[in-house]
């Protein structure tokens, strides 16, 4: 791989905490989507009172797996069921490290009985490029990088997501019927405006909706026809700025820290193999929440939900050891509601967050019981929404705790050492927030 790799700026650096940490971080944006096209409020409100359209064609990097061994080597590599994954299904995609802490997740789709391809940040991509490669497996790989370094890149699909109250009038409109009947996280074929593309069905933010995805020199007679449809609903598209923030209602943890730093043979191999310029060597890390510990961010795939997504009926990379970590006591991932009127004060009442990945501390009055992992400003809620894992006794609905928002210094400045930082207090909710993700979401 290109040098200098994320070993070498680990090792410039003095630690993967020193190479990462930051106190004026830079809020993350999807490239080439327009940031805002009748305001993030607005856009934000249409997924909840009638119907968005997000565009996620230039964001995301995909990696294509195929080869008479692809299904082998994703089963030994990942954490997921492979005898009942059915062509043209999707999964998350959950791969871990030896010790069971994740690497990282991704959309995993089946589009033949050998053929796949893996969408999402380039974390699990690289981690799986790397292992196949290590394990001489009989298949091919190549990957499409996303936008943000040349927004001119043209990317091999283009992805629709329709979403909310009235998605499925809109669909029902925009094909002329309902579409066939699709299980959630099935794709099914659909024609729209002379061009065929997959239907897969599922929401970013939890409402009720598809995502389409199809060549992406289709991708604008598509979308006109979509939007032409959807002004009778009221379709709003959604730009750069609020599409990330649907995150915080959907209940999806967007970046967890990579468990990659490990000092081991095998983990330092992988970081000498890998480009320091990703976004396992280049994202920010920050927030009140200081440790000069890498391991003190990895998080277990059952920190964050994703329980359901793993089978310990095969034998994969890291899975002895999360068999012991399924009972293990842990942290709880919630949804913390923070006091409206605390933010103002805190940040003022034109703060301009819209979205951070900061790591807050989640603080009561025995002291630290958690930190946040994503928070976004919801303007239908009228306050952030931080998306927090936290031990299990401040875990249930209602319990009141404190976020410490602000950034430590990082370096030699203690971990717990008395900055002076606002303090806002937030009340924990269920998770995901938004009531049709709980209960709806996945019915069938």
């Amino acid at each position: 791989m290109a040098s200098p790799s994320l070993q070498d700026g680990i090792t410039k650096a003095g630690s993967a905490v020193a190479l990462r940490w930051t106190d004026k971080p830079r809020a993350w944006t999807p490239p080439v989507v327009a940031p805002e096209y009748s305001g993030w409020q607005k856009e934000q409100a249409a997924w909840q009172d009638s119907v968005a359209l997000m565009d996620l064609s230039y964001h995301m990097w995909d990696t294509f797996v195929s080869g008479p061994d692809a299904t082998r080597m994703l089963s030994e590599l990942s954490a997921n069921n492979y005898e009942k994954f059915a062509v043209d299904q999707a999964k998350q995609f959950i791969v871990v490290n030896e010790n069971g802490y994740l690497v990282g997740d991704a959309i995993l789709l089946r589009r033949g009985e050998q053929d796949y391809v893996i969408t999402g940040r380039p974390t699990n991509q690289n981690w799986i490029t790397y292992l196949a490669q290590q394990g001489k497996y009989d298949v091919e790989l190549s990957s499409d990088p996303d936008c943000s370094r040349d927004p001119r890149h043209v990317p091999p699909f283009f992805r629709y997501q329709i979403q909310g109250p009235f998605a499925q009038q809109l669909i029902e409109a925009a094909f002329e019927g309902p579409l066939p009947e699709t299980k959630f996280f099935h794709t099914t074929n659909v024609t729209l405006a002379g061009k065929t593309f997959r239907a897969l069905r599922h929401g970013m933010a939890g409402q009720p909706g598809y995502e389409f995805i199809g060549e992406y020199a289709d991708h604008a007679p598509v979308k006109e026809a979509l939007q032409k449809v959807g002004e009778q609903f009221g379709l709003e598209l959604v730009g750069s700025l609020a599409y990330p923030t649907a995150q915080a209602e959907g209940g999806w943890v967007p970046a967890p820290i990579p468990a990659i730093y490990d000092d081991t043979p095998s983990q330092t191999a992988y970081r000498e193999w890998l480009p320091l310029h990703t976004p396992d060597g280049m994202q920010p890390l920050h927030g009140s929440f200081y440790s000069p510990n890498i391991a003190d961010y990895y998080v277990t795939p059952y920190e964050l939900d994703y329980g359901r997504s793993i089978s310990l009926s095969h034998d994969f990379v890291g899975r002895d050891a999360l068999r012991a970590l399924k009972d293990a006591e842990r942290r709880h991932k919630v949804t913390l509601v923070m006091n409206a009127d605390d933010v103002t004060a805190a940040l003022g009442a034109d703060h301009g967050i819209v979205n951070t990945l900061a790591k807050q501390r989640v603080e009561t009055d025995s002291g630290m019981v958690g930190s946040t992992e994503y928070t976004a400003f919801s303007s239908p809620y009228g306050t952030m929404l931080s998306l927090a894992l936290v031990s299990e006794e401040v875990s249930k609905p209602g319990i009141e705790v404190t976020v410490v928002w602000g950034d430590h210094p990082g370096g030699d400045v203690a971990p717990d050492a008395d900055l002076g930082l606002s303090r806002i207090r937030a009340t924990v909710q269920p998770c995901p927030y938004n009531e049709f993700a709980r209960a709806g979401y996945r019915q069938d």
